[in-house]
């Protein structure tokens, strides 16, 4: 079965206030969700030219519908090209408008559900009021005009891209390769600076953070400290709570994107640790100890315990 066409609508300036709330709202959300990346238009993409023009026009003078139809033209494409075929259906929304003092552009793709009205009981239509948004990409005019860079959100876990590449025509502003690199660093770093005085928990978050970096694809601002910190309870002074503020201000400080693919390569020399045990004893780990070393007493005596499928047939049993 085709796709059907992108039905053409007017442009129209609303001052409706429960749907001028609804905009806001995802503004605010793809504004301050931790789970967004910064991306760049590429030099020759029409989306930006279209709306470059809308912002020095206005709404109401330029056909708006041609963004509308790049956007089916690339949703085509890409289903085509990759063989694709559920792709979800939604309708393109461009508004402009201000909260506080920044002047705000929002491009979204939002979900429009079927419903029977509950007094006519008639099949209609309407937008969810909590989970309308598919994709988005927000923009922080700089005097009416469009920024260098812009946060785009998705409603899957990563973000798609027949939205970034193929419709808005843009790469990512920072590359994978600097987000691995800068978000490991800071989150160790993070971590180093609250648990300074407690070796033991220092250890076991760090270890677990080389852990997520380690054995994860995906880096995920939303879940990264459920992910890395879990039900753990710390043994020092500090609360886990606290550990988990430090570790979402670094992730909030848009010092790196809160979704990108990790790239091991870049931190492999931070991930190496060497524990010195005895004289002529060392542990090497290049993956963090999370769920693989432990230490623990026996009749008085301190040992160190080393989850392994290989190797341990070389060393006899404790008794």
């Amino acid at each position: 079965m085709s796709k059907p066409a992108p039905t053409p609508s007017k442009t129209v300036a609303t001052s409706q206030a429960d749907f001028v709330a609804f905009v806001r709202e995802l503004a605010r959300k793809v504004n301050s969700s931790t789970s967004t990346r910064s991306f760049s238009f590429n030099g020759n993409s029409k989306v930006k030219a279209s709306v470059e023009n809308v912002l020095t026009a206005g709404f109401l003078k330029v056909d708006t519908s041609k963004i509308a139809q790049y956007l089916y033209d690339a949703e085509t494409t890409y289903s085509s090209k990759y063989k694709i075929a559920d792709i979800k259906q939604g309708s393109l929304l461009i508004s402009r408008f201000s909260i506080g003092a920044d002047d705000l552009l929002l491009i979204a793709k939002i979900d429009f559900e079927s419903f029977f009205d509950k007094t006519s009981f008639k099949k209609e239509e309407g937008l969810p009021s909590e989970k309308g948004l598919l994709k988005a990409a927000l923009f922080k005019l700089d005097n009416g005009l469009l920024p260098k860079q812009f946060k785009i959100a998705d409603s899957n876990t990563s973000i798609s891209k027949f939205w970034s590449s193929e419709f808005l025509d843009s790469s990512p502003f920072k590359s994978d390769n600097e987000n691995t690199k800068s978000a490991f660093n800071l989150i160790i770093k993070s971590i180093n600076r609250i648990l300074k005085d407690s070796a033991e928990d220092k250890i076991t978050i760090a270890n677990s953070v080389k852990s997520y970096f380690s054995t994860k694809n995906k880096f995920d601002g939303t879940s990264f400290v459920d992910d890395v910190v879990g039900t753990y309870t710390c043994v020092g002074d500090v609360t886990v709570d606290d550990v988990r503020t430090e570790i979402m201000k670094v992730i909030t400080s848009s010092k790196f994107d809160g979704i990108f693919n990790i790239v091991a390569s870049e931190i492999k020399s931070k991930m190496k640790e060497t524990y010195k045990l005895e004289d002529d004893i060392s542990i090497v780990t290049n993956q963090g100890t999370k769920g693989r070393i432990y230490s623990k007493g026996v009749n008085g005596k301190k040992y160190v315990l080393i989850q392994s499928d290989t190797g341990y047939d070389k060393f006899p049993e404790l008794k």
